[in-house]
């Protein structure tokens, strides 16, 4: 049964399917800013376990950080990777932060070295990865799939 008042619906500025937030221009710094959000959460999280009584080793944090923190950054980058410096430069700070806080060392520590030593690949390197994967994939669909069709 419809109500007789006159209620306007407006649209946002953002939608968000599939966790995905798409903004009519399509630049996706709303869905980077989510993103950057939820990685400094899940990594807050690593910092909680780390402080327990016993802790957690450094070893254990590095898989912490590639199984949790790295999907999070990852998931849908073959749709939002359009190889913006602005996103990239966002996202590798988060990376750096959680990188600090797995080795232990200070703020002023070269990321460079940090990046050796506990054998992260750089992010610009995972994403064009998983782009690149994610676009051999599509090429080997076959053409009877319904997506191509």
């Amino acid at each position: 049964m419809l109500d007789q008042t006159k209620t306007e619906i407006r649209a946002k500025e953002t939608i968000r399917i599939l966790r995905l937030h798409i903004n009519k221009k399509l630049t996706f710094n709303q869905h980077i800013c989510k993103v950057i959000q939820k990685a400094k959460n899940t990594a807050l999280g690593s910092h909680i376990l780390a402080n327990m009584i016993k802790g957690v080793s450094q070893m254990q944090l590095c898989t912490m950080y590639r199984a949790c923190v790295v999907l999070v950054i990852m998931y849908t980058c073959p749709i939002w990777c359009t190889g913006k410096r602005v996103h990239l430069e966002r996202l590798t700070k988060v990376q750096n932060y959680v990188m600090r806080h797995m080795a232990g060392v200070f703020r002023t520590m070269p990321t460079k070295m940090l990046e050796v030593d506990m054998a992260v690949p750089l992010l610009g390197i995972m994403l064009d990865m998983v782009v690149g994967s994610y676009a051999n994939r599509l090429h080997k669909i076959k053409e009877t799939n319904p997506i191509i069709e």
